[in-house]
């Protein structure tokens, strides 16, 4: 599907309005710039990268306080690129 003209966004709203109703989304729905294909997320990859966002383990603020002591003691780029992360 091609949307060009002043009616590209009338067929853009009714192409998403029967992708909600279909709750997938149509084969070449979204191109790119160059007119490539492009999948957007599904529902799925969206919980699996919440997922994965919530349960990666957060820094304390004391080990933030350590970090950034030592990138502002750090005199040249080697000793900074040393900070273990």
């Amino acid at each position: 599907m091609v949307l060009v003209g002043q009616d590209s966004l009338a067929h853009l709203h009714t192409a998403l309005a029967a992708c909600a109703q279909l709750q997938s989304f149509a084969p070449n729905l979204w191109l790119d710039a160059g007119g490539v294909p492009v999948t957007p997320f599904t529902d799925a990859d969206l919980e699996g990268l919440a997922q994965a966002i919530a349960s990666r383990p957060l820094p304390t603020y004391e080990t933030l306080l350590l970090k950034i002591g030592e990138v502002m003691s750090a005199s040249t780029v080697d000793e900074a690129q040393a900070i273990g992360w």
